[in-house]
């Protein structure tokens, strides 16, 4: 089975955008996986999400948090290699957040959604499931 570094490892991934990032816990997938960036932008409506993110990337001057809607993204048209998104589209209205995240990706950027499934799930992935909805 494929590693996430095999998927990915060959992706430089530019100017990146992570879409509802929370903490940024994604992030940490992107940076243990990617070729390479210049520079990652979180974006959260949440306004906690800020300091944790804030506190967990400091030493990095690359990674940034902005606060702001993920249906109505404050970016320039084609304004980014990679935008992704991670176990965060099922708790929005995913038709605005997606045409929004195609709007701010540049012609032939990556475009990563990573979310969570129900079909054919072991009893440890439908255990997180559950804890997730709890």
């Amino acid at each position: 089975m494929p590693t996430p570094k095999d998927i990915l490892g060959h992706i430089s991934g530019g100017r990146v955008l992570d879409v509802a990032t929370g903490n940024g816990g994604f992030i940490h997938f992107l940076l243990a996986s990617l070729k390479d960036y210049t520079e990652i932008i979180g974006v959260d409506n949440n306004e906690r999400a800020a300091a944790a993110f804030a506190g967990t990337f400091k030493e990095n001057p690359n990674i940034h948090f902005q606060r702001m809607d993920a249906a109505q993204l404050d970016f320039d048209d084609s304004s980014f290699d990679l935008v992704c998104i991670s176990n965060s589209l099922h708790h929005l209205d995913p038709e605005p957040v997606l045409r929004e995240m195609k709007r701010v990706l540049r012609p032939g950027g990556w475009l990563l959604v990573s979310e969570m499934y129900c079909d054919g799930q072991t009893e440890t992935q439908m255990t997180h499931v559950l804890l997730h909805h709890w």
